[in-house]
C-alpha cells in the first residue's frame, strides 16, 4: 500500500500538468479566448528590451514573435511598417536592413481585439573598427620599421577594417613626428629629406575616431636599398627632374643596386603617354624624345629578379 501511495504522489504532478493542458485545449476549442499580449523575443528567448532593434546596412533580422496566451483562439497576426523602403519584411518575418534610417514596425493580432506590439527598427552605418598601414599592398605591423632612401619617396596605403565601413567613417589623417626629415602628404606619400640618426614616426589616425591609429618608424638612409632607382643630380621636390629638348636616355639616370648587372629593365610612361610633346617610339631602348617645352610625364622603372619585382618612378618636364 505504501508503494502505491508513493507512486501516486510521483505521478500526480504530471497528471495535473496534463489535465491543465488538456483543459486549456478544450476551452480554446469551445470558448473564445482573446489575444492579451504580443511580445518580441531576443535570441535567448527573452522578451526584447527597450523595444528597439539596430542592424547594420545589408544585415537581416529574424523576428521571433510570441502571441499570448498560448491558447488564444486566433493567433494570426499582421505586420505593418512605416517605411518599407528602409526595411522590407518577408513572409517569414525576416527584416532586411536595406536603407539607412529608422522605422516603426507594428505587429497586430487579427482577432477582434487588434492587440498591437510596436518596436523601433534602426538601420545604421558600418563604423570603423581598425586600420592597417600598407606598403606595396602588404600590411605593416604597428610600429614596424622601414628604410627610406634619401630624396626618395614611397606610397603608404590604408586598409580599412571592416572593408564594408561606411564612407563617412573612412577618412584618415597622416602625420609625421618631424617634417624636417620625413614629410608626408595626405595621400600617404612619404619622402626622405635628411638622413636620420633616430627613426621618424609616421602615424595614420581615424578622423572620426582618433583612438583608432597605427604608426610606423622610418629611417632615412643615404645608401640606396637593393633595387633599381632613378638617380639624377638636380632632382627637385616631388621627384621632379628637368630635361632638355631632344632625345633623353633614361639609362643614364638608372642605378642598379645589389642586383645582377644584366637584369632586364622596362620603362613605362604612367602619366602623359599620349602627350604630343614626346616621342616614345624608342622607349624599349630607354630613349624618350622631348619635342616641346613644358611637357610633363611620369616614368616608371621596373625590374624583375625571380619572383621579386623592383620599381621606381620619376617625374620629368622639358625645359
Amino acid at each position: 500500500m505504501k508503494k502505491v501511495v508513493i507512486t501516486l504522489l510521483l505521478i500526480l504532478p504530471f497528471l495535473l500538468i496534463y489535465f491543465i493542458s488538456f483543459t486549456g485545449q478544450i476551452l480554446s476549442k469551445y470558448t473564445y479566448i482573446p489575444v492579451e499580449r504580443i511580445v518580441l523575443l531576443d535570441e535567448n528567448g527573452d522578451e526584447l528590451e527597450n523595444n528597439t532593434v539596430t542592424c547594420k546596412q545589408g544585415e537581416k533580422y529574424q523576428m521571433r514573435i510570441k502571441v499570448l496566451p498560448e491558447f488564444a483562439s486566433n493567433k494570426q497576426i499582421s505586420i505593418a511598417n512605416t517605411n518599407w523602403d528602409i526595411c522590407p519584411i518577408d513572409e517569414n518575418y525576416v527584416v532586411t536592413a536595406k536603407e539607412l534610417g529608422e522605422v516603426a514596425i507594428i505587429i497586430t493580432s487579427n482577432d477582434k481585439h487588434n492587440v498591437q506590439y510596436v518596436f523601433r527598427f534602426k538601420v545604421a552605418q558600418e563604423e570603423l573598427e581598425d586600420i592597417a598601414i600598407t606598403l606595396d599592398g602588404h600590411d605593416l605591423e604597428n610600429n614596424q620599421s622601414i628604410n627610406l632612401g634619401l630624396n626618395k619617396s614611397k606610397n603608404l596605403g590604408i586598409r580599412i577594417i571592416p572593408s564594408s565601413t561606411a564612407l563617412a567613417y573612412r577618412e584618415i589623417v597622416w602625420s609625421t613626428s618631424n617634417s624636417e626629415f620625413v614629410k608626408i602628404n595626405q595621400n600617404g606619400q612619404i619622402t626622405g629629406l635628411k638622413q636620420t640618426s633616430t627613426p621618424i614616426t609616421i602615424t595614420a589616425t581615424s578622423l572620426h575616431n582618433p583612438s583608432i591609429k597605427k604608426s610606423i618608424s622610418v629611417n632615412v638612409v643615404s645608401e640606396l636599398e637593393k633595387g633599381v632607382w632613378f638617380v639624377a643630380s638636380g632632382l627637385q621636390a616631388g621627384r621632379l627632374y628637368s630635361v632638355p629638348l631632344g632625345d633623353f636616355d633614361l639609362k643614364s639616370i638608372t642605378k642598379i643596386v645589389d642586383l645582377p648587372a644584366d637584369i632586364a629593365i622596362t620603362y613605362k610612361i604612367t602619366i602623359g603617354k599620349d602627350s604630343t610633346g614626346i616621342d616614345a617610339s624608342r622607349l624599349s631602348e630607354g630613349i624618350i624624345k622631348f619635342k616641346a617645352k613644358n611637357t610633363a610625364i611620369e616614368v616608371k622603372l621596373i625590374a624583375t629578379n625571380g619572383s621579386d619585382t623592383y620599381y621606381d618612378t620619376i617625374r620629368m618636364i622639358s625645359k
